[in-house]
């Protein structure tokens, strides 16, 4: 009967591990996990420029990811609190990997002298972290293809959802670049 019984609760924490695997194997993980929204064409408002400098899979067990590029709006009104946003949205889903200033969680937001000397003619006020790195589990999102979009959030009255033909195939705990394209523009 005690064999029986330490047979059933093994089997019982096997089923708990293998409901739960995803979460702990991500818990093992420095990187922020991608959370799951619903897309908002909303987030259209502004003509916003950003672009991908880096999709770069790591092809750990914990299934991370690393992000870099930059984005901005523009606008008038600096904000310590602007964010950026990676949107993955696909057939199975819509998910977020958000990057904000490094006193936050999340990404980090960094100053790209570059990019603003290159844009030196539009909207962008002094300071303003412009670039984006950040390292995301992606254990969370279902399998499948998914466009990529810049989101960039300055303030209340300044966002833009930023598309280009970038997409990304997600695979077990891989994911792969598609098509990445050689220019940046604006959307």
């Amino acid at each position: 009967m005690k064999k029986r019984m330490a047979y059933a609760v093994s089997m019982l924490c096997v089923l708990a591990w293998l409901l739960c695997s995803n979460a702990i194997i991500a818990s093992l993980s420095k990187a922020e996990p991608v959370r799951k929204i619903e897309f908002d064409e909303k987030w259209r408002k502004d003509v916003g420029c950003g672009w991908l400098d880096e999709i770069k899979m790591t092809n750990s067990i914990t299934g991370v990811v690393m992000v870099s590029g930059w984005a901005f709006v523009d606008t008038y009104e600096p904000n310590k609190n602007r964010y950026v946003s990676l949107i993955l949205h696909g057939e199975n889903g819509c998910y977020e990997m958000r990057m904000v200033p490094p006193e936050n969680t999340g990404g980090w937001l960094y100053l790209r002298n570059d990019v603003k000397a290159i844009y030196s003619d539009r909207l962008i006020p002094d300071g303003t972290p412009l670039g984006f790195v950040s390292e995301f589990s992606i254990l969370n999102v279902k399998d499948g293809f998914y466009k990529v979009y810049i989101y960039c959030w300055e303030n209340e009255k300044n966002y833009a959802l930023m598309e280009h033909e970038w997409w990304v195939e997600k695979h077990g705990v891989t994911m792969k670049m598609l098509d990445l394209p050689t220019d940046s523009s604006e959307q």
